[in-house]
């Protein structure tokens, strides 16, 4: 497997990044571990999810199947849409990437994310305010050690922008 480093970060990872957004959908638990089996056995080291996968089942699937290698992974997971029916349960807000991070940390079985992803384009000015105060409020969060980088996603993962560092 080829490595690449990301970036600045000094972060290396496999060329090729695993998507577990099926975990816990098409792929039951079984087939997710053949999968994250599979994808070690190649050299893959890099997982990306999204707490909204099947509703917060892909990270779980993932947080299980991570534990004896944590270490050796680079595991992204990524904040934006609704995960409840509160108004303030979606979005960029502070408020909403702090509850989110803290969840998707339980679901994962893990005290960090290596990156952490915006998981929506904003199009427009004032939603750009709102991108800034999402990197602004993130550096606390980073602060705190739970997250290593914060980074923005724009248009289905072909473009993305490592913020720290």
């Amino acid at each position: 497997m080829e490595y690449k480093l990301i970036g600045r970060t000094g972060v290396r990872v496999s060329s090729l990044c695993f998507g577990t957004m099926s975990f816990g959908g098409d792929a039951d638990k079984a087939t997710s571990q053949a999968l994250f089996h599979r994808c070690r056995e190649a050299g893959i080291n890099f997982f990306d999810c999204a707490n909204v996968y099947q509703a917060g089942a892909a990270e779980e699937i993932l947080g299980e199947l991570v534990g004896p290698c944590r270490d050796e992974i680079v595991l992204t997971s990524k904040v934006y849409f609704s995960m409840g029916k509160d108004i303030n349960a979606g979005g960029a807000s502070r408020r909403h990437i702090t509850a989110a991070v803290e969840a998707s940390l339980k679901r994962l079985r893990t005290d960090r994310l290596d990156f952490y992803f915006i998981h929506h384009f904003f199009a427009n000015q004032n939603n750009s305010r709102q991108h800034d105060r999402s990197q602004n409020d993130g550096d606390d969060e980073s602060d705190a050690g739970l997250l290593f980088q914060i980074v923005f996603l724009f248009s289905h993962a072909r473009y993305f922008i490592v913020l720290a560092g």
